[in-house]
């Protein structure tokens, strides 16, 4: 049920780790203490940064180091995304 949700964002790795976690994004976005649209730019990939109350709030739940990890994988899928998108383009 939840991975039907999310099977439109492709290889985000936040998305995954929802997934993964069995989180929805309304969920994370009240463990994050932001709004649910703030969420669905980040599961789109149109954020460039992830955010730091993200970050804490996958490290709040899944232990100390996770936030900064999820950090660098989604700057990587970013940098790969817009990689692709400049591509595409030509």
């Amino acid at each position: 049920m939840i991975h039907a949700q999310h099977e439109e964002y492709g290889d985000n790795p936040f998305s995954q780790y929802l997934i993964q976690e069995g989180i929805t994004p309304g969920d994370f976005a009240v463990l994050a203490n932001v709004d649910h649209n703030k969420v669905y730019e980040v599961m789109h990939g149109r954020v460039r940064v992830l955010p730091e109350s993200f970050a804490d709030a996958v490290t709040e739940r899944s232990g100390p180091g996770a936030g900064d990890k999820m950090r660098e994988v989604y700057e990587y899928y970013r940098e790969n995304l817009r990689d692709a998108l400049q591509k595409a383009a030509r």
